[in-house]
C-alpha cells in the first residue's frame, strides 16, 4: 500500500484505522471481480450481489453470488474458497441436476425463468456442503420439483427430495418444499448426516395429528427421528415439533428439539402446566424426553419449570455442543428465570439465576436474561445477555457475561462502558447479535453511542485479553489493490454448523462476514482475531559447564499492531558471557546442538538472530540474563524473517550464549512458542 493510500485509509475511517476489517480483511470476492469458472467478461454484480459465506475448519467459505454478463436463468452460482485466487465455482443455476438421477432436469425455478439455487446453505467443519434448489425439466412436476443436496464439489447426492417416500411411515410422502434451506432448523455434520423437518401427505397421515416428521441420516439412509403423534414416556402425544424453534445437531448426530404435547393425552393427562418439553435424538437409540415443563429444578427444593403461555425454555442460535449438552434460558415457578445446562443424562445444572449478585459490578444483581442471547461452546462455556438491577441506572443497566476463561462469570461488556481505542460508549446491549466460538471468544454487535448518530460496530472479547474492535460502519476497506470502499453494514450467520460453533466463527478466531458498502456493492471476506495462547515453554535447556539451565520467558502482548511492548528473555544464563536471542516462524525442532552437547536446537531453520549482547552477571555463576523487545526489533528490521507479521503467526524463540568449555563452545536455552495477536 502506498503512503498516500495508507494516510487516506487512516484518516477516512470512522474506526480510525484500528478495526480488524480496516487493517486485516482477507477479501475473497467483491462486486466487479471476474467470476471464476465463468466465461470471460462475466463479473460479480447486480442487486444483492453476494450472500454471507459459511465457514469450514480450513478457513474456506461457501457462498452464493450473482453474476453479470450472462443470461438471467444462470445469474446465480455457489462458490467455495479461502482466497480470491483460489476461489472456485461449485455449481451454477441452470446446470444439469448434479446427482445424475433425474435425466434432463436442471437447477432452475419451477418456471425455468430463473436460477433455482437457494440463498441459504450450510457447510460442516470438514467441508461437506448442504444446499437447496428448485428443479425444472426432465419430467419434474410441482409435486417433486425441490431438493436438498449434500456432498462436495463434483460429488453431490440428493439428500432429500420433495415427493419421496417418507421412511418410518406407511405410504406417506415428503410434502414440504425443499427449495429453500433454513439456516436455523437444519444442518450437516462431518459424516454427511443432515436433518430437517418435513410435512407429510398421503399414506397413514391423519389430518394434522401426524402430518410432520423430523428426518436425519446420510444420503440414501434417511431415518424418521420423531413425528407428530408419537408417544412420550407417559403416553403423551406430540402435538407439534419445534414450536419454539429449538433445533440443533452435533457431530455425533444427536439432535435436540422442542415439542408440545396434546392437552389431555397421556396416562396422567397433559395440562397447560406441563405441555412443553425438549427431546433428544441419538443415532441407534432413538428419541427421548430430556426436560419438561413442570419438572423440578435440580438443587432448588420446591422450584419447578414454570408454566406459561409460551414455552418456559428458550435458546440462542448455538446452544448444543458435541458433548450433548444444551444451554437454555428457563422460567422458574418462583417468578425468576435462570440459565440452565441440560446434559444427555437429563440432569440439569443452574449456571446463574435472576437475582444473583454480579461479582464484577458491586451492588448490582442479574435481572432478566435475554431469550435469544444464550450460547454454549464445546468447552462448556456459557455466554449470555441480561438486564441489571440494583446500583445501576438506565444508562448502564444491560451487559454481556461469559464463563469462558475459567474465572467464574466474567463481564464482557456493559452499556455505558468505553469502547477501547474509540471515543464511543456501548449502547443497550441486551439482545444484540452474538456469536461464541470454542476458544471462548465472544463476537457481538452494538450500536455505539457517539454523542451524535450511533455507529454500528462488531466487537471481539477474548478471555484474559479483553475487547478488540472488529468492524465499524464507516470503515474504509481495501477491496482490491488501491481501491477502498466505505463500510455501511456487515454481518455473519450465528446459527450452529453442527459442531458446536456458529457457521461463521471458528475456534482459531477466524470470522466470515459479508460487508456492504455505501455505494451499493458488497464483498465476502474473512478476518482473524486469534484466541490468546499464552507463550509455551518446550524442548530441553542445555546444562552448561557451570551447571546452568537457561530458561526462556516472555512478558507483554505480541500485538502486531504495536512497535514495542513484548519482551523475550532468558534467565539462568552463564554469567559475563556474550549471547543473543533468535527466532523462527517455521515451527519447533529438537536437534542435538553438537556431539557431546546437552543442548538442542529447538526451532526450525531458517532462523533470525536479534542483536548480540552481554548477559552480565558473575563469571562462573548462573546469574546472566538476555532480553530483547521483540516487537521493537521487528519494527526496526522490516526485512527480518517473517516480517511483516500478521495476527495468528506462530513464532518459536531460543537463546544462544558463549560457554567456552562446552562442545561447540556454546550452549542453548529451552524453547518458547507464542502466537502473534492483532
Amino acid at each position: 500500500m502506498s503512503l498516500a493510500a495508507a494516510l487516506l485509509f487512516v484518516s477516512g475511517s470512522t474506526a480510525f484505522g484500528q478495526s480488524l476489517f480496516s487493517t486485516s480483511a482477507n477479501v475473497i470476492a467483491t462486486s466487479g471481480d471476474a467470476v471464476p469458472g465463468a466465461p470471460v467478461g462475466q463479473t460479480f454484480g447486480g442487486v444483492s450481489v453476494l450472500d454471507t459465506g459459511v465457514l469450514a475448519d480450513d478457513g474456506s467459505i461457501f457462498f452464493r453470488g450473482r453474476i453479470l454478463g450472462g443470461t438471467v436463468p444462470t445469474e446465480r452460482a455457489l462458490f467455495y474458497g479461502s482466497t480470491r485466487a483460489g476461489l472456485q465455482m461449485v455449481v451454477r443455476g441452470g446446470d444439469p441436476e448434479p446427482s445424475g438421477t433425474i435425466p434432463g432436469a436442471t437447477l432452475l425455478s419451477s418456471t425455468g425463468a430463473s436460477s433455482g439455487l437457494s440463498s441459504s446453505y450450510r457447510i460442516s467443519g470438514n467441508g461437506t456442503m448442504l444446499w437447496a434448489s428448485s428443479l425444472f425439466g426432465g419430467g419434474v412436476t410441482a409435486a417433486n420439483d425441490t431438493a436438498y443436496y449434500v456432498g462436495t464439489p463434483g460429488n453431490f447426492s440428493i439428500w432429500i427430495r420433495e415427493g419421496d417416500a417418507a421412511p418410518g411411515t406407511v405410504g406417506a410422502t415428503l410434502s414440504s418444499s425443499f427449495g429453500s434451506l433454513s439456516t436455523q432448523q437444519s444442518g450437516v455434520d462431518n459424516a454427511g448426516r443432515a436433518w430437517v423437518l418435513s410435512n407429510l401427505a398421503g399414506g397413514d397421515v391423519v389430518g394434522t395429528t401426524n402430518s410432520e416428521g423430523l428426518f436425519t441420516g446420510v444420503a440414501g439412509g434417511l431415518i424418521l427421528a420423531a413425528r407428530r403423534g408419537n408417544a412420550g414416556p407417559g403416553g403423551e402425544l406430540i402435538a407439534d415439533l419445534a414450536p419454539g424453534f429449538i433445533g440443533f445437531m452435533n457431530n455425533s448426530g444427536q439432535i435436540v428439539f422442542d415439542v408440545s404435547y396434546v392437552i389431555g393425552s397421556g396416562t396422567t393427562p397433559v395440562t397447560t402446566a406441563n405441555d412443553r418439553a425438549i427431546w433428544i435424538y441419538t443415532p441407534g437409540v432413538g428419541s427421548q424426553e430430556l426436560i419438561r415443563e413442570g419438572d423440578p429444578v435440580t438443587g432448588f427444593a420446591g422450584l419447578t419449570y414454570l408454566s406459561s403461555s409460551n414455552s418456559p425454555f428458550n435458546t440462542g442460535a448455538s446452544n448444543f455442543n458435541n458433548a450433548g449438552e444444551l444451554a437454555i434460558r428457563a422460567d422458574l415457578s418462583d417468578g425468576t428465570a435462570a440459565i440452565i445446562v441440560v446434559s444427555p443424562t437429563g440432569v440439569d445444572s443452574v449456571v446463574v439465576r435472576q437475582g444473583d449478585p454480579v461479582a464484577a459490578i458491586p451492588g448490582a444483581s442479574f435481572g432478566t436474561f435475554n431469550n435469544t442471547s444464550v450460547t454454549l461452546n464445546n468447552a462448556g462455556d456459557i455466554t449470555f445477555h441480561c438486564a441489571l438491577t440494583g446500583s445501576v441506572t438506565t444508562a448502564d443497566d444491560t451487559a454481556i457475561f461469559s464463563t469462558a476463561g475459567g474465572s467464574g462469570i466474567q463481564l464482557v461488556a456493559r452499556e455505558g462502558g468505553a469502547g477501547p481505542g474509540t471515543p464511543w460508549t456501548f449502547g443497550n446491549i441486551s439482545g444484540q447479535t452474538q456469536m461464541h466460538n470454542g476458544a471462548g471468544q465472544v463476537l457481538f454487535t452494538n450500536s455505539m453511542q457517539t454523542g451524535g448518530t450511533p455507529v454500528g460496530a462488531y466487537w471481539i472479547w477474548t478471555p484474559g485479553v479483553g475487547l478488540k474492535l472488529m468492524s465499524a460502519d464507516g470503515d474504509l476497506i481495501e477491496v482490491q489493490p488501491g481501491v477502498f470502499k466505505t463500510l455501511s453494514t456487515t454481518g455473519g450467520v450465528q446459527f450452529t454448523n453442527c459442531n458446536g460453533r456458529p457457521l461463521t466463527y471458528h475456534e482459531d478466531g477466524r470470522i466470515s462476514h459479508r460487508a456492504n458498502f455505501t455505494d451499493g456493492s458488497s464483498a465476502v471476506l474473512t478476518v482473524i482475531c486469534p484466541p490468546v495462547f499464552p507463550p509455551v515453554s518446550y524442548c530441553t535447556a542445555g546444562t552448561t559447564s557451570n551447571g546452568c539451565n537457561a530458561t526462556m520467558a516472555a512478558s507483554g502482548s505480541p500485538s502486531v499492531g504495536a512497535t514495542s511492548g513484548f519482551t523475550l528473555s532468558a534467565s539462568n544464563v552463564e554469567g559475563d558471557k556474550q549471547g543473543l536471542i533468535f527466532y523462527s516462524v517455521s515451527g519447533r525442532a529438537s536437534i542435538v546442538w553438537a556431539s557431546g552437547s546437552t543442548s538442542f536446537l529447538c526451532v526450525k531453520t531458517p532462523t533470525q538472530r536479534t542483536g548480540a549482547q552481554s548477559a552480565g552477571g558473575t563469571p562462573g555463576a548462573c546469574d546472566g540474563a538476555l532480553s530483547v523487545d521483540w516487537l521493537a526489533f521487528v519494527a526496526a528490521n522490516p526485512s527480518a524473517e517473517g516480517a511483516p507479521f500478521s495476527a495468528g503467526t506462530t513464532v518459536n524463540a531460543q537463546a544462544w550464549f558463549r560457554d567456552p568449555p562446552a562442545p561447540k563452545t556454546t550452549n542453548l536455552s529451552d524453547g518458547l512458542e507464542f502466537v502473534t495477536l492483532p
